[in-house]
């Protein structure tokens, strides 16, 4: 995983998008740390829909979850919440 870029507010990071599973542990943490913060993002569940499951693979090159794309063009895949929180400019996770 690489470095997350310089933080921004949720408000300049522009629209999120999450790929993922509603049963896989990783897309409800990062989903969850999303909810906590109060940013909006809009979920895409890969199980229900294939364009769905296409978007993640050509986003990320493979399937694997959770896949968050920025609104820079930037994606993470399985990003951890202390990378997603540095990125948003969030704060100490444990907060």
């Amino acid at each position: 995983m690489t470095a997350p870029t310089a933080p921004q507010s949720p408000e300049a990071q522009g629209h999120i998008d999450v790929y993922g599973k509603l049963e896989c542990p990783d897309t409800n943490r990062t989903r969850a740390l999303l909810d906590k913060h109060g940013v909006a993002y809009t979920f895409h569940d890969v199980e229900a829909e294939p364009e769905n499951h296409e978007a993640a693979v050509r986003l990320s090159g493979r399937m694997q979850v959770p896949v968050v794309s920025f609104a820079d063009g930037s994606v993470v895949v399985e990003p951890t919440d202390e990378w997603m929180s540095e990125r948003l400019g969030l704060g100490d996770v444990a907060a």
